[in-house]
């Protein structure tokens, strides 16, 4: 099957460099902006469901692209629930957070939140969702998934049969969505 992995559109938090994760905001202009600029890529693409996550700035970005068809809210595609780190900039040192642990995936180092979600928690909950594709399409489905930069990544390595972690902060998807193949019967 083929899948369309498709990141919302910027909001104020992005511009400002903050962690929003299970924030829900709306997008702002520019992300609206980034979003439009889209809509032809997505013209003639037919798709037999489109997913979104439920935070708003996913949801306005599906209804921007997809406005005439049918979207279903997925809570598996929800953000990376950063806990009490949710509105902290990604460029407070880490050291400022000595209650919250650091892991280090691809050269890169993540500051892991006492309090909200563990990125192994995302993980199983995109692979619960990749499972529900499995099962509940056919090899010639195309499907689009609207959601966050976590969940492409971690999404991404579970399509292409890597380990959950390969792609964790490499924003793998250029041009704001990427396209994967999911063979039927895969498994992950």
């Amino acid at each position: 099957m083929n899948i369309t992995l498709i990141k919302h559109g910027r909001t104020d938090f992005n511009d400002q460099g903050k962690r929003q994760g299970s924030t829900d905001l709306s997008l702002n202009n520019r992300g609206d902006k980034e979003v439009r600029s889209m809509i032809n890529e997505f013209k003639n693409k037919r798709f037999d469901v489109i997913f979104s996550s439920p935070l708003k700035r996913a949801l306005e970005t599906a209804q921007i692209l997809f406005p005439e068809q049918n979207i279903v809210k997925n809570d598996f595609l929800r953000e990376y629930d950063f806990g009490e780190l949710e509105g902290v900039r990604f460029s407070e040192p880490l050291e400022n957070f000595p209650d919250n642990e650091v892991e280090e995936y691809n050269g890169k180092q993540f500051l892991i939140p006492s309090e909200g979600e563990t990125f192994e928690h995302v993980a199983h909950r995109v692979e619960r969702f990749v499972q529900l594709l499995l099962h509940g399409f056919g090899e010639e489905a195309n499907i689009a998934v609207v959601t966050h930069s976590t969940v492409i990544e971690i999404m991404r390595a579970f399509c292409e049969g890597k380990e959950w972690s390969a792609y964790l902060g490499k924003d793998t998807y250029f041009h704001g969505y990427v396209e994967l193949e999911l063979a039927a019967g895969s498994k992950l």
